[in-house]
């Protein structure tokens, strides 16, 4: 076994371990599977947020690269994005199926002046949903950095 990694001597560490590094894999391949189950299975965009919140904080707290996690979260912007506005405006059926609504709440509409486009309504379950999406998919993101780099790579195996 290889030793875990250190806290850093500007940080007031030295020979200190992190704890999350000092996890045996198998504890942090449990907490990687408990945090992916609880994505699927979370409904709620506050909740999904709170876990993705979660997943960073733990992140930092393990070690991971301040630096990896601005990457990823500037590659991740544009996708984010594109997955608000798809839901927000164009999920329309979708959204008033798992809603129980026959119409859902219009947050702006579209100018019909606006060719092709002109009329469309952004919603505000479709933001939602979206928001659940981009959370989840942060979340799912955020695990594997948090397991992967705070283990030895010999260690990596069950």
């Amino acid at each position: 076994m290889t030793a875990p990694e250190k806290i850093p001597e500007a940080a007031g560490g030295g020979a200190r371990p992190r704890a999350f590094a000092r996890l045996d894999f198998r504890a942090k391949a449990a907490l990687f599977l408990a945090g992916s189950a609880l994505a699927v299975l979370c409904d709620r965009p506050a909740a999904s947020v709170a876990l993705a919140a979660a997943a960073a904080l733990g992140c930092r707290a393990a070690g991971v690269p301040r630096a990896y996690l601005g990457l990823m979260a500037r590659v991740m912007a544009p996708f984010a994005l594109l997955l608000l506005v798809t839901h927000g405006f164009f999920n329309v059926a979708h959204m008033s199926r798992l809603a129980g609504l026959a119409e859902l709440t219009a947050l702006w509409r579209v100018p019909a002046a606006v060719p092709v486009l002109g009329g469309v309504a952004l919603t505000a379950e479709g933001l939602a949903y979206g928001a659940n999406v981009v959370a989840k998919s942060f979340t799912f993101l955020l695990l594997v950095p948090l397991v992967v780099f705070t283990t030895p790579v010999d260690d990596l195996v069950l």
